[in-house]
């Protein structure tokens, strides 16, 4: 690695959202930024909640208790983008293989 720091990355280990009142804004930065993220349960209990876009009532309920209202707030009633970040959301991996870290 040079001085500059020009080699290094950066790497999300899950749970990017749930975390307080932004997690539109989280999402949306990353996303944006193309850092490389994972899919961690929290993004996993979102996406349990809406298997084939439908909601799934205890995982919905689970979801909603484990800091899923304050991500719902983070949107404003923009189901458009929220829809957008979900199907992002569930493109994330669930491991990376870096070769010397996994």
């Amino acid at each position: 690695m040079d001085s500059t720091g020009a080699d290094d990355r950066v790497y999300l280990l899950g749970d990017s959202i749930d975390r307080g009142p932004q997690s539109n804004r989280i999402v949306s930065f990353v996303k944006e930024n193309g850092y490389n993220c994972l899919r961690g349960n929290h993004e996993q209990m979102l996406i349990d909640s809406f298997p084939e876009g439908k909601p799934h009532r205890p995982s919905l309920q689970a979801w909603l208790y484990s800091g899923g209202l304050a991500t719902v707030a983070s949107y404003n009633k923009d189901v458009h983008l929220l829809t957008e970040h979900v199907h992002w959301i569930r493109q994330l991996p669930l491991y990376l293989d870096l070769g010397d870290v996994w």
